[in-house]
């Protein structure tokens, strides 16, 4: 409190605060500068002698004749470090009058020492230098209030208050002498940990980050207005903020603890509890939460049930608060004006009514139903401007209805100075309501990009033709800047969800080959600020498109250098980079499409020094994001043991050595399947036949049909289901036996997919697709090679001579095979299906029969030759040939002489030399037989008897023969009875053994013939001895 002199006028300390910021260039001048906010109360400063100078912007000034201690100015400002007492001369400036209130501020700038911090600020107003009294005062019921041990007021002790608020009836202060009034604030030493530092640019040379002290907002006087019951208790605002950004700003009156309120009398605007943590309470565990989400300030209610005071309306409470951001406290002197709202007339007491503040159901602020509610005070502004406030207030008859009052409209009126805008509206609407619209923005309020991040209030107050005045109602008011905004040449995107915005529409592609590099750029249109993009993958599998495999990268000018910005994402699709290829089946797979999301951001904290939005204080873009679809061509696969898919010599190189060679078989149907698959199992494909160099003639080319399956991926172990990325084409082809003997055809296919022609910068792309890889296959068309066998009695040397004998029917195992082979689709050596068909050339002798044994690639027959007696010296000629089934190839024609011996018997199963004997000339002397075959005649037809009891009988090839006599050459002029009585035969005999003979004609010269000697010898008498018989 200040007076001038006894008895006269003064001028009362309503309230204020002290609040600090770091100047922007701390950390090389170390200069704060201190903001000194208060506000007076004062029926008038003109003293006797000269006036004093009250001049709105302008320092106030006293008469010389003041009895101010320091000049002609209007206090001090007492700052104090660690070692060190600076005081101030206050050039209080005033900004705002209200009736008797002056409201102002000074602000000094000083230089801390370095290495020291500022630990206390005291705010001195009045002419001494201790809190010393020498009197006491009465309150305003005139009791008296004692003076406690240090001088001060016992019911009113600064700067903090008591549990019961100060009361002060400013119309009773009389007689008080000049005494010092102060407020305080105390600013922590920063200490080395994180949360005081920023400077991500440069990490050696970091910025302090609490940069600024938490600022209220508060009305120095603020009135309320005793409620009816069952009306809630009356709300009064008490706005604040912290430049910092530090999202727990709190505020709460002095002395309050965690558990409980340092002034009873003021409660949460719900009826709770306000402690030193805020209006939450008690969390589980007893914790004690901070104010989520991040409060700028409360509206509380102040207690007014239990006050009993008397009608005289300069009747203050008295007030000490504390506004808290988590590091710094800043303590606020603010006084409550309680309007008694009863008036009492003779025995009757009417209840007065102050206007309330409320809100409308409507966008629009001058229609729509009343809600009795208090609208949100927390306004952002652009930059750009212009910005609309609306307050509305209405009179109520009744404590929870919301009918008007008719007939006592309020009227709304600015509470403080109109900082950075003006009322430019003010209706009644026909419902009694009140509107006014303040507007903050060029025209009204222009502000330059030197004001972002800064905060003003503006607050309002209602009158009626009652007595008590509403509370004040607080817009705080935030300058924002503009926030950065992507433009071109970013690729457009479309907002497909809240959290994450995906380009569908136009994705960006990275195809395989190719370096494919776009632009993301940004800019900000406030002056003085630069851009830095934060480009990531936000895929959210754990992968990172920037990292390996894949090692995209991000280059360009994104760091808060320049405005625009811009970044380069930069990235090369190919096998070293993010690209899977199964090294046996050819398969391709790329990995999951990647989603790289982008925000751009300015450098408000560096422009400006002070946060924006967020903690590191910058106003921030929308998130981009951008999918990244990798495409790339269809290639064509095969799988592990080549048994299906398509059909490849080596699995990577050029077309020629990528190429098979797959043999066909004239006569049966050959399939060689194509198979295709994009690496990307989204895409859809199809397989297409060259025209050059085309198909056979009359080969069937299918279609091309998709393969649905499921795909094995790294980014699922249950892999993903794709439609048609797989597909397949099937071409068959029969070769015949007139064209198709001596050529090999070329077989060409690509495939494509349906990715359009504008992503990817390939020569291979077109409207309907990228086409990919081409692959041929040859057919080599196989021919039968036949052969005769080793075994086979004909197929060696033409006109071969088969020995024939009688009685039997002599056998000839003839056998024919292909040879040929080829290779099919799986690169197997396989079996030709050829048929060998042997086949006599010309025909059959009568005795003479083919038997077909066995048919196949491995043929058997057989010629039956059956002989009788009287065919001994026959000759037959049979000419065979082998071919296979198709009349394609031949093993040649060969011809065998089939020629009956003379003198030879091939036995059967019942034969003995007795039998034998007597069926070739009717003779019994079986001896004659026995000494014929009893020595080897070098002819391995014949056998040799060792026991004239045990001779063979002949098997199915394996005939066995003796001799029936000797063959004997005919000389020249010999005839048959000159040779019957040389080898004491018959003739008879003679044309038995040798039935082509005939007994008139001529032999000839080196004509064989078969003879048996000595079966013509003479009978010897019975009576002649056996010894001289055979010396006769």
């Amino acid at each position: 409190l200040v007076r001038r002199a006894e008895g006269q006028q003064m001028a009362a300390l309503m309230g204020g605060h002290i609040t600090w910021r770091l100047n922007d260039d701390f950390e090389t001048s170390r200069n704060v500068t201190w903001t000194v906010r208060s506000a007076w109360h004062t029926s008038d400063f003109a003293y006797s002698g000269t006036g004093t100078e009250i001049i709105i912007g302008e320092p106030v000034k006293f008469p010389a004749d003041s009895t101010i201690t320091y000049g002609d100015k209007f206090g001090k400002l007492r700052i104090k470090t660690e070692s060190q007492v600076f005081d101030f001369e206050n050039e209080w400036i005033v900004d705002h009058r209200q009736g008797d209130v002056l409201e102002g501020s000074f602000v000094v700038t000083m230089k801390i020492p370095t290495g020291s911090y500022v630990n206390n600020a005291t705010m001195v107003l009045g002419s001494g230098n201790t809190m010393s009294r020498s009197q006491s005062t009465v309150d305003g019921a005139g009791a008296t209030v004692g003076v406690a041990a240090n001088g001060g007021l016992q019911a009113c002790q600064f700067p903090g208050p008591t549990p019961t608020p100060c009361e002060v009836y400013v119309g009773n202060l009389a007689n008080i002498n000049t005494l010092d009034l102060f407020v305080s604030l105390d600013l922590p030493r920063p200490e080395e940990t994180a949360k005081w530092y920023y400077g991500p640019h440069n990490p050696t040379f970091p910025r302090v980050r609490n940069r600024a002290s938490p600022i209220p907002f508060n009305r120095p006087v603020i009135t309320v207005t005793q409620a009816d019951a069952p009306a809630p208790e009356p709300l009064f605002p008490f706005p604040a903020y912290d430049l910092d950004g530090l999202p727990y700003v709190r505020t709460y009156p002095a002395l309050s603890t965690p558990d409980g309120s340092g002034n009873t009398n003021i409660l949460c605007a719900n009826g709770a509890t306000l402690t030193s943590f805020g209006c939450n309470g008690l969390v589980s565990g007893g914790a004690h939460p901070l104010d989520l989400p991040p409060f700028e300030g409360y509206e509380f209610r102040f207690k007014t049930s239990d006050k009993v005071v008397s009608d005289n309306n300069e009747f203050y409470y008295s007030l000490t608060w504390k506004t808290f951001d988590g590091l710094n406290t800043v303590t606020s002197e603010i006084l409550i004006n309680f309007c008694k709202a009863v008036i009492e007339i003779g025995n009757t007491e009417i209840f007065d009514r102050a206007p309330e503040w409320m809100t409308l159901d409507s966008a629009d602020p001058y229609s729509g139903n009343i809600v009795r509610t208090l609208p949100n005070t927390t306004v952002e502004c652009s930059l750009a401007g212009p910005c609309k406030i609306y307050a509305h207030a209405a009179k109520f008859d009744g404590s929870t209805g919301i009918t008007t009052t008719a007939g006592d409209s309020p009227t709304i009126h600015l509470d403080g100075p109109a900082v950075g805008g003006n009322v430019t509206d003010q209706r009644t609407l026909a419902n009694g309501v009140n509107v006014v619209e303040y507007t903050v923005g060029p025209g009204e309020g222009t502000h330059t990009a030197e004001d972002i991040g800064k905060y003003f209030s503006v607050c309002f107050y209602a009158t009626s033709q009652v007595r008590c005045r509403s509370v004040p109602l607080c817009f705080k008011i935030k300058i924002i800047g503009s926030s950065p905004y992507f433009i071109p040449p970013t690729p457009p995107l479309v907002n497909l969800g809240d959290d994450l915005k995906i380009d569908e529409i136009t994705e960006q592609a990275v195809c395989a080959g190719f370096t494919v590099s776009f632009q993301i750029r940004a800019q900000d249109d406030d002056a003085g600020e630069f851009i830095q993009i934060n480009t990531v993958d936000s895929t959210g599998d754990g992968q990172d498109l920037f990292a390996a495999p894949y090692n995209a990268l991000r280059v360009g000018n994104f760091s808060g250098e320049s405005n625009p910005g811009f970044l380069d994402v930069t990235y090369t699709l190919d096998i070293t980079n993010g690209v899977a290829v199964d090294p046996v089946t050819r398969r391709t797979t790329f990995a999951q499409d990647r989603i790289i999301c982008s925000q751009a951001a300015d450098t408000t904290l560096e422009a400006r020094y002070r946060f924006g939005y967020l903690p590191d204080g910058s106003f921030r873009s929308v998130t981009k994001c951008h999918k990244i679809h990798f495409s790339g061509p269809p290639t064509f696969i095969t799988t592990a043991n080549r048994l299906d898919g398509t059909p490849f010599g080596q699995l990577f190189g050029t077309v020629e050595e990528r190429m098979r060679t797959v043999d066909a078989f004239i006569g049966q149907e050959k399939a060689i399947t194509f198979r295709t698959q994009d690496p990307n199992h989204r895409d859809s494909t199809k397989i297409f036949f060259l025209s050059d160099p085309g198909i056979p003639n009359g080969a069937d080319t299918g279609v091309s049909v998709c393969e649905p399956q499921v795909l094995p991926v790294v980014w699922d172990v249950n892999g993903v289901y794709s439609e048609c990325s797989v597909s397949s084409r099937t071409v068959r082809w029969t070769p015949n036996n007139e064209s198709d003997l001596t050529r090999n055809y070329r077989i060409c296919a690509v495939s494509r997919d349906d990715v359009s022609s504008s992503i990817c910068p390939s020569d291979k792309m077109s409207t309907e697709g990228w086409y990919g890889e081409e692959h041929c296959v040859e057919i080599r068309v196989v021919l039968p090679e036949i052969i005769w066998e080793p075994e086979s009695k004909v197929g060696h040397t033409n006109m071969t001579v088969l020995n024939a004998y009688i009685p039997c029917a002599m056998e000839y195992l003839v056998q024919a095979s292909d040879l040929s082979v080829g290779i099919n689709n799986s690169a197997v050596i396989v079996e030709s299906p050829y048929s060998v068909v042997i086949e006599n050339t010309t025909e059959l002798p009568s005795r003479v029969t083919l038997r077909s044994d066995v048919k196949g690639r491995n043929a058997t027959s057989t010629i039956v030759y059956r002989a009788g007696r009287g065919d001994e010296g026959r000759q037959d000629v049979v000419c065979l040939q082998a071919r296979d089934n198709w009349f394609t190839m031949t093993a040649g024609t060969y011809c065998v002489v089939l020629r009956i011996l003379r003198c030879a018997y091939c036995v059967e199963g019942a034969d003995t030399l007795q039998l034998i004997m007597r069926d070739t000339i009717g003779d019994f002397n079986w001896l004659r037989i026995w000494v014929a075959n009893g020595n080897d005649d070098g002819d391995p037809d014949t056998q040799l008897v060792s026991n004239p009891d045990d001779i063979l009988a002949s098997g199915q090839y394996d005939k066995q023969v003796v001799n029936i006599g000797s063959l004997y050459t005919v000389n020249l002029g010999e005839s048959l009875s000159e040779l019957a009585g040389r080898f004491q035969t018959t003739v008879k005999k003679l044309l038995i053994l040798n039935p082509d003979v005939s007994e008139a004609g001529p032999l000839l010269p080196e004509q064989e013939l078969c003879v048996v000697p000595c079966t013509d010898l003479p009978i010897i008498p019975v009576d002649i001895p056996v010894d001289e018989a055979i010396v006769a």
